[in-house]
């Protein structure tokens, strides 16, 4: 699979996932997708329906770290459980540059006097 990427300074991105058959048609559940971040310092993770949840940076998200979404189902459709699970690699990228920050202000280099050489007697 995929490593999806997204903005460190994204304001979140919703993450859907779908479940499938052996054949790859489109299979069902019991229950709603369970989400979790591998590191919640770096990724949080939100519920949002049960295919799907909300992504946003954490504060340790800089730019080069990542994170997993790890999910897990029932996919037996009666009284039993029959757990599936899965993994998602989310890479974060730098933030795109909006503006310029605050200036700052430094003192010009100063230049030295020269130095007369000493008289020649």
């Amino acid at each position: 699979m995929a490593v999806l990427q997204m903005a460190d300074d994204s304001p979140g991105k919703i993450f859907r996932v779908k479940p499938v058959t052996a054949k790859g048609e489109t299979g069902k559940l019991d229950g709603p997708v369970t989400f979790v971040s591998s590191d919640p310092n770096i990724m949080v993770v939100s519920p949002n329906d049960d295919t799907s949840c909300i992504l946003t940076p954490g504060p340790g998200a800089l730019d080069g770290t990542g994170a997993q979404v790890q999910m897990s189902g029932d996919a037996d459709l009666g009284a039993g459980v029959r757990q599936i699970t899965g993994m998602q690699d989310i890479s974060f990228v730098a933030g795109e540059t909006i503006g310029f920050g605050g200036g700052t202000l430094e003192d010009l280099p100063t230049t030295p006097a020269p130095v007369e050489p000493p008289p020649t007697v």
